[in-house]
């Protein structure tokens, strides 16, 4: 229930959860209410924007100005809500796939709240190569022994290796995912993956998950007089 005739949630916002809840749920569930009860075949929606609310930092609503009243009921709700809380360790360019140092899970029934679950994902690990691909290069054909590399004229091929996250700061799963026609490439580019010394570890809901990662290792003679000894 919401007591205060003006009402404010942030994500870093750190004073009393109840108020946190109660203000999350409202801003979720009240515009989606009153868009289906006033909508009508000929409008368009207004979006969520426009009604003062700005969902990356913090969201302000006047509940007098809307419902005449500074208390109301979220009794309409049940389910589920999941936030997230800390710091940003993974950002993923896709809905909720982003990893943050921990997740908080709300479970009301008829808007009260029922269970409150906390998920550490705190034991992920970033690894300087996936934070800083152009080291991981500069290693991996470092660590390549050219000599044995046949002249490859003006011609350039190229392997993509694949491999994952383990439970282990080191990379998992390694294998060719597409090769060339020659085999020794193959072999080579399959080496020096395997030499790589730390890889990311990732957490979601406090348990171990693995991503997939596909590394394109390029030969050619300009990479050779770039980095053979």
């Amino acid at each position: 229930m919401l007591d205060t005739s003006f009402t404010r949630f942030s994500t870093n916002d750190k004073g009393s959860l109840g108020s946190f809840l109660s203000d999350l749920i409202f801003c979720l569930l009240f515009y989606q209410e009153k868009s289906e009860k006033k909508r009508d075949c000929t409008s368009t929606p207004k979006p969520i924007y426009n009604l003062g609310v700005c969902i990356q930092t913090s969201i302000y609503f006047d509940l007098q100005k809307e419902f005449g009243t500074s208390i109301v009921s979220a009794n309409w709700f049940s389910g589920k809500i999941l936030a997230m809380d800390g710091k940003q360790i993974l950002y993923v360019h896709s809905e909720y796939e982003s990893i943050y140092e921990k997740e908080l899970e709300f479970t009301f029934e008829s808007g009260i709240l029922k269970q409150q679950l906390t998920f550490d994902n705190s034991r992920s690990f970033r690894s300087v190569f996936t934070e800083n691909p152009d080291s991981l290069f500069r290693f991996l054909y470092s660590r390549m022994r050219w000599q044995n590399i046949p002249d490859l004229h003006s011609a350039s091929k190229k392997v993509w290796v694949a491999l994952q996250s383990g439970s282990s700061p080191k990379p998992d799963s390694i294998r060719i995912k597409v090769g060339c026609d020659d085999s020794l490439l193959n072999q080579v580019a399959l080496r020096v993956v395997q030499l790589i010394p730390e890889w990311d570890v990732y957490y979601r809901r406090g348990k171990f998950v693995t991503r997939s990662w596909s590394i394109p290792i390029i030969f050619s003679e300009e990479n050779r007089k770039k980095y053979a000894r």
